[in-house]
């Protein structure tokens, strides 16, 4: 089954309005002055819109909303409004990924951690940028370059599911990385690639934060695994990756252009949350849980 465009935005704002009530609005403090144009729901709701991939940019998909959303939101507003809407809401975008991972993710036995590359300039530009003293220059072993900008860290389940997310400066280690991970949610299981790989690491994980990290050794290692636990593990570690590619081409992770460290974690929550609402449309719609693609009409 697939979603017509005024089913799906109905879906959504109830959804994310029954959360906003029930959960983030009680959180709020007491609003001052004349209310805005758009309540919050209305602009999380449009946040989570906006980060479908089939847009390449804000501006683009504010000409279609103006063109396609009047009857919806009539009070749309400028775009300008909007991108300050979003960054203030951050907070409650975080939220609401949070909530609805919660809601969303099945019991599973284990999560895979793994991080990807999120670009935020190109290297000639770097000195002039302002996202200079906040990304990082670091090296993409998957594309094989030099990259300026952070790392998106994540936690999946075997269903595809995002639990929890950590952006940070693409200089930093995975050891950091994890823990923002662990600091988020404590499941007692992941399995992680090399990167993670330390006794001595793993040994703190499990008493500081009670967690069991198996990351793959190097085979060269005396603690290798045997050739098919290796097997075993990359096959049950390839659900990050697909997660990932989705990410990038569905919900255009890498395609944000944002120009500040707040737009870009503002843009990177909001496509979490609209990734585990899309999982968690499709779960009610009992379709394949990823089939994003299909999910809307548009």
């Amino acid at each position: 089954m697939t979603l017509d465009l005024d089913t799906f935005l109905t879906t959504v704002y109830v959804a994310v309005d029954d959360v906003y009530k029930e959960h983030l609005q009680p959180l709020l403090p007491a609003r001052r002055g004349p209310a805005p144009r758009l309540s919050d729901s209305e602009v999380l709701t449009l946040a989570l819109l906006a980060s479908w991939g089939r847009w390449s940019s804000d501006r683009a998909f504010w000409r279609w909303a103006q063109t396609h959303l009047p009857a919806h939101f009539p009070r749309l507003g400028s775009l300008s409004r909007f991108h300050r809407r979003r960054q203030t809401l951050a907070p409650l975008l975080g939220l609401l990924f949070r909530t609805l991972a919660q809601q969303t993710a099945p019991p599973s036995p284990y999560r895979v951690l793994d991080a990807t590359p999120v670009p935020v300039v190109k290297l000639p530009r770097w000195e002039r940028s302002p996202f200079r003293g906040e990304a990082a220059l670091s090296w993409c072993a998957a594309k094989r370059e030099w990259y300026v900008g952070f790392k998106l860290f994540l936690a999946v389940t075997p269903e595809g599911v995002i639990t929890s997310a950590a952006l940070l400066p693409a200089n930093v280690g995975d050891r950091p990385g994890a823990e923002s991970i662990f600091v988020q949610e404590q499941h007692p299981c992941y399995l992680a690639d090399k990167g993670f790989c330390s006794q001595a690491w793993e040994q703190e994980w499990r008493e500081r934060f009670g967690v069991t990290v198996l990351a793959a050794p190097y085979r060269r290692h005396k603690r290798a695994w045997p050739t098919k636990v290796y097997r075993r593990m990359s096959r049950r570690r390839q659900i990050v990756e697909v997660v990932i590619n989705l990410l990038k081409d569905g919900f255009g992770l890498e395609r944000h252009r944002a120009k500040t460290v707040a737009g870009l974690t503002a843009q990177v929550t909001a496509k979490l949350a609209a990734y585990v609402l899309g999982v968690a449309l499709n779960a009610r719609l009992h379709r394949r849980l990823l089939a994003f693609a299909s999910l809307i009409a548009w």
